[in-house]
């Protein structure tokens, strides 16, 4: 599977990557596959904010 991972103002480590394919990987209990999964993460002066974008089949 293929996650495209955008970011605005904070950078994409190896660990981020790795902690949003695992979630996205917990999906798989409901036997559904993953298609075309998009995350952009951002951050606001007091939070993070993630929008994920997924469609499935």
């Amino acid at each position: 599977m293929i996650v495209n991972i955008t970011s605005k103002c904070i950078e994409i480590t190896p660990a981020i990557r790795h902690h949003i394919e695992e979630r996205l990987n917990k999906l798989s209990k409901w036997q559904v596959s993953l298609i075309n999964p998009h995350i952009v993460l951002s951050k606001e002066p007091q939070e993070f904010i993630v929008d994920a974008n997924i469609h499935i089949t």
